[in-house]
Parts: C-alpha cells; sequence; structure tokens
C-alpha cells in the first residue's frame, strides 16, 4: 500500500497540477472547448481533435517539452521536434531525402 501511496505521489509532483498558472488554466479550458466543438458539434474534429490533445498534454505535464540536464534524459517532445527538423536524424530518414 505504501508503494502505491509513494508512486501517486511522485505522479502529482511530476505534473504540473501544483505548480499551475493562470495561463495553464486558460489553455486547458481553451483545448476542452476545442474538445467540445471537434466532438459534440462536429467541427474539423481532424485538426481540433489533436490540437486539443496536444494544448492539454503541455500544460498539464510541461516536462514533456524539457531539454536534456545533467540530471534528466530530457522529454518525449524535445527529441521528436529535434528528429523532425533534421537536427538528430538517423540514417533512414537522411538516405530518404537525397541527403
Amino acid at each position: 500500500m505504501d508503494y502505491i501511496v509513494s508512486t501517486l505521489n511522485n505522479l502529482v509532483h511530476q505534473t504540473a497540477f501544483l505548480n499551475l498558472t493562470w495561463g495553464n488554466y486558460l489553455m486547458i479550458v481553451v483545448a476542452l472547448v476545442f474538445l467540445y466543438l471537434a466532438i459534440a458539434h462536429d467541427f474539423e474534429p481532424l485538426l481540433l481533435v489533436p490540437i486539443a490533445f496536444g494544448m492539454l498534454l503541455v500544460n498539464i505535464y510541461p516536462d514533456i517539452m524539457a531539454a536534456p540536464t545533467e540530471t534528466s534524459s530530457g522529454g518525449l517532445l524535445y527529441y521528436f521536434s529535434n528528429w523532425t527538423s533534421g537536427r538528430s536524424c538517423p540514417p533512414s530518414f537522411l538516405w530518404a531525402s537525397g541527403q
């Protein structure tokens, strides 16, 4: 039982719930409005659902965009952004682009 409590405590401290600013709350509300419009009213769901999901992901878990430091390995979106921009691409991507 103590392991479950410590795991949940770690999860809460890794998310931004303890350190949210008014800007985070505003962006979460906007993301929820986008999801509502996309799902309930069918307003461009192929655009609004991924946009809203990304907004929620970044505002609830901001470390997902973090750059690597001496103590952490960096966030998933940081590495994905570097890979898609060509800064640290795998060899197959460079071969397919003709470089």
